[in-house]
């Protein structure tokens, strides 16, 4: 492959594929990519230089394309990727094109885990590009210091995700791995949870013995797995002693503070300005790491200022009239569980979640962990199952996770069938006080601020109306 060639992403807008295209874009790479629709990261790549199309098209893939890149979420069946086969052209996956930059790095970190993954990630970026270290990043999400989800840096410092749920992570070779915790996701991928954690001890065996593993000690599967004696291992927890430590934990309502210890000595006090003993036990290997690379306390610690969350990360999407609106990732019971104890930090009057079910098949095998993990809120409204490349499975719909809640609780469910009409319900609800959640996966993000721009919206038609007219 040499930089005469055009490299084409069918799927470009996606976050893992753009933070890719824009990498190789400024490495001198001539970048081509289509998408079903045009999005930020497709303008700014764009205005960067790439060609890009609306709609997926035989026609899109130029004379000059040396490779076509694709992700988990393009079909066999998708145009350009059929074309791409006839005429021969070598077609790759996305975790080839990073497993390429693991071997380029002399200093990469692949950050693993069913959860937690982006906001380690992001606040190892926040902090090294903090420090001048400038890595390069491939984040699944929008990460405010590096303006965007990836940066490509002159340094031997690589950072990105490793994702599991498709077993592409066992393509890569880094120096440093983080394994933030071992769930029973992806089912649709893995025949059983045991098949996880093989998947995930495998990861660990491509580590470099010139590098290191931070292992999570506070969660029972991750701590237990069967890791090879060369592989030097770095664990960190809250509740379980392990070699990096947060003890003598303040939470407040949207950060935290904590004394590390390291190896039983203490580092001193750090301070968080994001909300949840979740967030304090992501930090612990972002230190670890960033000891590794010779940085000092202090700088880390400043780097920590500057992070304020990764992009859908109880990221607060707006504020009226008392009411809070918060967007968030989380997919998972556990991932929501989390959000909703930091939440409880928040002092809000009540807790409105607008929770949509991801993929069907999530939904079918997590159906009463789902239906267990809304405890911490006072309302809750679940809207049809999004099913990103899912077909629909027969009898699952969203009402199973209502099936499966305590009777006591489910007089707080609203179920609404279509995601456009939560705003409608939410607006002769909340009250100011409140904070709203908006928590999944799909297209459930652009809910928040058309709830925000309704609240405005009906205020000012309110402010128009004379006073003493009838209303």
């Amino acid at each position: 492959m040499t930089r005469r060639n055009r490299i084409h992403f069918i799927g470009i807008g996606g976050v893992g594929m753009s933070g890719l295209a824009s990498i190789y874009l400024h490495k001198g790479y001539k970048i081509s990519g289509s998408d079903l629709n045009g999005n930020d990261r497709t303008e700014e790549l764009k205005a960067n230089g790439a060609k890009i199309y609306i709609g997926h098209s035989a026609r899109n893939i130029p004379s000059d394309v040396g490779r076509v890149v694709v992700s988990t979420a393009i079909n066999t069946d998708n145009p350009e990727l059929a074309a791409a086969h006839k005429r021969g052209l070598p077609t790759i996956h996305r975790s080839d094109l990073l497993a390429e930059l693991f071997l380029d790095s002399t200093c990469g970190i692949a950050v693993a885990g069913c959860h937690g993954k982006t906001t380690v990630s992001s606040m190892i970026a926040t902090v090294l590009k903090c420090a001048g270290k400038d890595p390069t990043c491939v984040i699944g999400g929008h990460v405010a210091a590096l303006n965007g989800n990836s940066s490509t840096g002159d340094s031997n410092l690589l950072v990105a995700e490793a994702d599991e749920s498709d077993a592409t992570f066992l393509k890569y070779f880094p120096q440093y791995g983080v394994i933030t915790n071992i769930d029973n996701d992806h089912m649709d991928h893995y025949s059983s949870l045991e098949a996880i954690i093989r998947a995930f001890e495998l990861f660990a065996s491509h580590i470099s013995t010139e590098g290191a593993l931070f292992l999570c000690a506070d969660d029972p599967i991750t701590r237990n797995l069967n890791l090879p004696e060369r592989l030097r291992t770095i664990t960190y927890g809250i509740t379980t002693a392990a070699d990096l430590m947060a003890e003598n934990i303040d939470l407040h309502p949207f950060g935290s503070s904590f004394d590390l210890t390291l190896g039983g000595q203490s580092y001193g006090r750090f301070t968080l300005n994001v909300p949840g003993r979740h967030n304090i036990l992501n930090s612990l290997p972002v230190i670890g790491f960033c000891l590794e690379t010779g940085m000092s306390l202090e700088a880390i610690q400043n780097g920590f200022n500057f992070f304020h969350g990764a992009g859908r990360r109880f990221e607060i999407k707006g504020k009226f009239e008392g009411i809070t609106v918060i967007d968030d990732y989380g997919h998972h019971p556990n991932e929501i569980k989390a959000t909703l104890e930091a939440a409880s930090s928040l002092g809000a009057r009540r807790v409105v979640v607008v929770f949509q079910p991801h993929r069907y098949s999530r939904t079918l095998f997590l159906s009463q962990e789902f239906g267990r993990c809304f405890d911490n809120c006072d309302k809750l409204f679940i809207t049809d199952i999004y099913a990103a490349s899912e077909k629909p499975i027969p009898g699952v719909t969203s009402k199973v996770i209502l099936d499966h809640m305590p009777v006591a609780h489910r007089r707080k469910v609203k179920m609404v069938k279509n995601v456009d009409d939560v705003k409608y319900h939410l607006l002769n609800y909340v009250e100011p006080g409140d904070v709203i959640f908006t928590i999944g996966a799909g297209n459930i993000t652009r809910i928040g601020p058309e709830i925000l721009a309704s609240m405005k919206a009906r205020s000012l038609s309110y402010s128009a109306i004379p006073v003493g007219a009838a209303v």
